[in-house]
């Protein structure tokens, strides 16, 4: 036959603070206790922890509960430590602000006596440098402070400048020193001034107007927004657009420092001059890889203007006209330089002594030079006729051009006369008589109708006939008007009753104008004998 153990009972346990704290008074303690018939009954030990500071006794409690096979008769009991220490001590703790953009803010140091004591307890302060230094991040102060009897607190407000300069956090020194009636337990405090302030980058656009040879700088800005106290790097490097390198630009790359300090600074691409006209070209710049900064506008465009300019000047035509039908006359159109453009230029022909239709066709339109090309004609058809006339003009005008200017914007037509008319005068036979006189008429005649006035100087000669013995001597000008073909000139002839032979004399043309000489250029005046 076999015997039954009573089982173990337990119960847990967990401490309490009072005006003892865990951690900080004693340790801070839970578990289970088991209590056996055949073992001692179980104690709870809670570890305190010593100071040297002078201050009230303090108490905390170890608590029962969830009991098995038992009952809790008393479930909470106080533990009290009993202070040893006859002297009170002063600390401080750290403090940590956030220091602005502007104004002020406050570090707040709060200095505690451990316990009230029924006397004054004074202990000096200053504060020193650290990183952070004095009037530039933080007001420099010092002093004493007094603890009034039972009072175990006081507090000092430093001012922390603010700014919105860029920097790594700093720190400065509460120092406590010369302390009466109570020790120092801690007699320094750290301040941490946590800045506040971030910085970015940003490229702006830039616009250069290219050279014709050889290369310009185009320059763009790349700016802090605030002063940063640490050095900042930030990466570049151009992209292209519709301008290209090596043939618009040169490809540029590499690394941007930033001193502290420093908020400017620029990148400088060179830009290939040449004589191509051409659109504004584009390409970009871009910032990458921003050290101890943020990217707040990291791609910048770059312009490059074209400084080269294209003209239109129109050149003078001249053409013979025909017979009949029509011939063209052919104005050149021209292109200072080639253009990557596409130009345009209207055109139309203005009545001068020319007249259209009878003498050309009304011709207008617009011309399109394709990029590359840089030569056109515009061709006016001219009528062609048969009448005698001097030379017309008329003339061709440009306007409104496209993507050029316009150097010489109009141009004379010249139509030239083909037909040619000539003059001639006839011979004459005439009886002189026995007294008075009698009139030989030569006829001048016009080879053809002719547009303009025609004239011809004439003037008589001798022969066997002299003048005046045997006609009078004359001279003068003869002049067709548009369209005469015939004209007169009188010669007046001496009659006498002298027996002799048949005598001659001659009627001469000479400076003929808008016409020709035809034959001899003279006329041959008989003068027959009738005695």
């Amino acid at each position: 036959m076999t015997s039954s153990r009573p089982a173990d009972a337990r119960v847990r346990f967990h401490t309490i603070d009072g005006t003892a704290v865990g951690g900080l008074d004693y340790t801070a303690s839970s578990g289970a206790l088991v209590f056996s018939p055949t073992k001692t009954t179980p104690r709870v030990a809670i570890q305190i922890t010593g100071d040297a500071f002078a201050e009230p006794d303090e108490t905390f409690s170890v608590e029962l509960f969830r009991a098995r096979r038992a009952l809790i008769a008393r479930s909470s009991a106080n533990g009290t430590i009993i202070n040893d220490d006859t002297g009170a001590g002063i600390s401080l703790a750290d403090v940590t602000v956030t220091e602005g953009q502007s104004g002020t803010s406050t570090a707040a140091f709060r200095v505690t006596l451990t316990v009230g004591l029924p006397g004054p307890v004074t202990v000096g302060y200053a504060i020193g440098d650290g990183s952070a230094v004095a009037v530039d991040d933080y007001a420099a102060m010092s002093g004493t402070l007094t603890f009034d009897p039972g009072e175990t607190l006081r507090q000092v407000l430093v001012p922390v400048v603010g700014d919105k300069v860029v920097e790594t956090n700093e720190t400065f020194a509460f120092n406590l020193s010369n302390a009466t009636g109570a020790s120092l337990a801690d007699g320094v405090g750290i301040a941490t001034i946590t800045d506040d302030d971030t910085v970015s980058l940003s490229v702006a656009n830039a616009t250069v107007t290219e050279g014709n040879s050889g290369s310009v700088n185009v320059a763009f800005g790349v700016t802090l927004s605030a002063a940063s106290s640490r050095t900042v790097t930030v990466s570049y490097a151009t992209a292209n657009g519709s301008a290209t390198a090596p043939a618009d630009y040169q490809a540029t790359s590499g690394t941007l420092t930033f001193s502290p300090g420093e908020t400017g600074q620029q990148i400088l691409v060179p830009v290939v001059g040449d004589t191509v006209i051409e659109n504004a070209e584009l390409f970009s710049v871009n910032l990458s890889n921003a050290v101890n900064a943020t990217l707040a506008d990291p791609a910048a465009q770059g312009t490059i203007t074209d400084n080269d300019t294209v003209s239109i000047s129109v050149a003078n035509a001249a053409v013979t006209e025909g017979n009949s039908s029509t011939v063209n006359a052919a104005f050149g159109v021209t292109l200072s330089a080639a253009s990557s453009e596409i130009v345009t230029v209207s055109y139309v022909t203005a009545d001068g002594s020319a007249t259209a239709p009878a003498d050309y066709q009304v011709t207008s339109g617009t011309l399109t030079f394709d990029p590359g090309m840089t030569a056109l004609q515009i061709l006016v058809p001219v009528v062609g006729d048969t009448v005698i006339e001097s030379a017309e003009l008329f003339s061709l005008n440009l306007s409104a051009p496209s993507n050029a200017t316009l150097t010489d914007a109009a141009a004379q037509g010249t139509i030239t006369d083909n037909d040619t008319v000539s003059v001639s005068i006839g011979n004459v036979t005439v009886t002189e008589g026995n007294a008075s006189t009698l009139n030989a008429v030569f006829t001048v005649t016009l080879s053809a109708v002719s547009g303009s006035t025609v004239t011809v100087d004439f003037a008589t000669a001798n022969g066997s006939a002299t003048a005046p013995a045997d006609y009078g001597a004359t001279g003068g000008t003869v002049t067709f008007a548009p369209g005469e073909v015939a004209k007169q000139i009188i010669v007046s002839i001496v009659g006498e009753t002298v027996v002799e032979t048949n005598e001659t004399f001659s009627v001469n043309l000479s400076n003929p104008n808008n016409a020709t000489i035809s034959g001899s250029g003279f006329g041959l005046g008989t003068i027959n004998n009738n005695d």
